[in-house]
């Protein structure tokens, strides 16, 4: 289940009203698949992620509490033998960076091409490749402050990245 907490303040009284609107989505994942390896919450709280280490990525539209439905389902691998490794939204919470078992750091955000076909017309789209190093992805730290993106790999090294660019700055 999803809550949303909003609070009121009276400004006479200074009586805060807090009012807790809450919606359910029932899922059944695929045989096999177990729970999602992520749980990631965009940004205006419109969209869940859930995302699995094959690449497996379902979109689900929390705009409306009484009416939430997975929105999309699609996969963010190109190689079957591929695992996600890291994921993890930039500032803003809109964009996601996906690292994989290859060292490849790729960074989608949604989209609303006209034959989207989705309840809400968004499709998750890849914006930006940044990296492919050999090295496993293991941890991401996007800046809070600008389009910056740090990735650690699993053979000890580290990047920063100029996501809007596309730019290696630091290794």
């Amino acid at each position: 289940f999803i809550a949303r907490t909003s609070t009121k303040t009276n400004l006479l009284t200074g009586e805060e009203t807090v009012r807790v609107v809450r919606g359910e989505l029932a899922l059944e994942f695929p045989s096999g698949a177990g729970a999602p390896r992520w749980l990631l919450l965009a940004g205006r709280g419109d969209n869940v992620f859930l995302l699995w280490e094959d690449g497996t990525l379902w979109r689900c539209d929390t705009r409306d509490f009484q009416a939430m439905q997975v929105a999309e389902k699609t996969d963010l691998l190109k190689e079957d033998e591929l695992r996600v490794t890291a994921a993890s939204f930039l500032i803003g919470r809109n964009s996601l960076a996906v690292g994989d078992s290859s060292g490849g750091l790729t960074v989608w955000f949604r989209v609303k091409p006209p034959e989207a076909g989705t309840a809400d017309g968004s499709l998750i789209a890849p914006a930006h490749v940044l990296a492919a190093e050999g090295s496993p992805v293991r941890a991401l730290a996007p800046s809070g402050r600008g389009r910056m993106l740090a990735a650690g790999y699993d053979d000890g090294s580290a990047r920063l990245f100029h996501v809007t660019s596309g730019r290696l700055l630091a290794h």
